[in-house]
């Protein structure tokens, strides 16, 4: 996330806070579903996906565009949710 953020913040002069402190990573899966082919590009689509707990905001902007290496493809989903609910 920290990457990505100085990407944007560098590239485009965004001002994107980074994330400070991570209370938790929990529930980590490791995914490898090979290449795959979107339009004129060929990806492998693999890496985690682990629920991440922390008291930050974070910018309403990345949660629209998506947040990881391959978020043009929507990868880099995030859900939400209130540190009370299940």
């Amino acid at each position: 996330y920290n990457d990505m953020v100085k990407y944007y913040n560098d590239k485009y002069q965004c001002d994107y806070r980074f994330l400070k402190v991570v209370s938790s990573i929990t529930t980590i899966k490791n995914i490898n579903e090979g290449n795959i082919s979107v339009n004129t590009r060929k990806v492998n689509k693999k890496g985690y996906i682990y629920r991440v707990c922390l008291d930050e905001k974070l910018s309403m902007n990345l949660l629209t565009i998506g947040v990881g290496k391959f978020n043009f493809v929507g990868g880099g989903k995030i859900a939400i949710k209130h540190k009370n609910e299940s």
